[in-house]
């Protein structure tokens, strides 16, 4: 457009015109930035994956845990749960841990 005289107005998209060539530059670089974020995207997720798996696949206790609450009264120690459990899994049982006193927990 001959009478627009500020160089910035002459370089931006409102002054461009239906089939002009500065319009595909934008769409360029669009498509090159949705690819590059979608590449970083899947190789980060990959990354996770893999990391998640390693973890998962290890034998220790804290992917084995069980949380139960409402014991009764006489299955309140340790040796007792145990052998609950014990004859529940056939014998693979880890660890049992007990927390008695959780009232200040409650109040959270």
């Amino acid at each position: 457009n001959p009478e627009i005289t500020d160089n910035f107005d002459k370089l931006s998209l409102a002054n461009a015109g239906t089939g002009d060539n500065r319009l595909f530059a934008p769409l360029l670089a669009t498509y090159i930035l949705y690819a590059v974020a979608m590449y970083l995207i899947k190789r980060e997720f990959d990354w996770y994956l893999q990391r998640r798996h390693e973890s998962l696949s290890q034998k220790q206790g804290h992917n084995y845990a069980i949380y139960v609450s409402n014991i009764p009264t006489e299955l309140r120690s340790s040796s007792a749960l145990r052998e609950l459990f014990d004859a529940v899994t056939n014998g693979r049982v880890a660890q049992v841990s007990l927390a008695y006193d959780v009232g200040e927990l409650d109040a959270l």
